[in-house]
């Protein structure tokens, strides 16, 4: 409201297949703990509530996109590509594991 960030609990199923030297990595289920009931309240939900920040409803009845629900989905796709380009990374170059440790 001021400015200020604002953190979602999040949590999500992957699911992970594997062919002819290729990786398909794809978003089986998410979910968002506090979304507002409305927008216009400040009351959030409790419960775990499915997700989709791609077709979340970012605009307001006058056309205008809801700043913090735009960010909030722009942040989410973020973070689960680049959770995917990490997984990419390290299935391309895998960490050496040491011995003697």
């Amino acid at each position: 409201m001021l400015g200020e960030l604002d953190c979602l609990d999040i949590k999500y199923s992957i699911s992970l297949e594997f062919k002819d030297n290729k990786l398909k990595f794809q978003l089986i289920n998410l979910q968002v703990q506090g979304l507002p009931l409305d927008p216009n309240t400040p009351v959030m939900r409790s419960s775990w509530t499915a997700y989709n920040p791609q077709l979340q409803d970012l605009t307001k009845k006058n056309g205008k996109r809801y700043r913090v629900r735009t960010e909030d989905a722009v942040s989410t796709m973020s973070y689960l590509n680049e959770l995917a380009n990490d997984m990419r990374a390290y299935l391309e170059n895998p960490l050496v594991k040491e011995e003697d440790w």
